[in-house]
């Protein structure tokens, strides 16, 4: 795929703003996973995974390549 493509939230469709991991390992938008958690979904909608405790750590690698792209 392309690299826009790569920079798009799995939940939104939309380009990623704050970028984060969940367990599962996978980059999504930080306000998007949350109200999915908050909903009482614990899947990962990319791999069917349990996102274990809804973790998330910030994708700073995302961050900074979203930065210097100007997105």
């Amino acid at each position: 795929g392309s690299l826009a493509a790569l920079l798009v939230c799995r939940l939104t469709g939309r380009p990623l703003r704050d970028p984060v991991i969940a367990a599962d390992g996978n980059t999504y938008e930080r306000q998007a996973l949350a109200a999915r958690l908050r909903q009482g979904s614990c899947q990962s909608p990319a791999t069917g995974q349990t996102l274990h405790g809804g973790a998330v750590r910030p994708n700073f690698a995302v961050r900074d390549l979203l930065s210097a792209l100007c997105v």
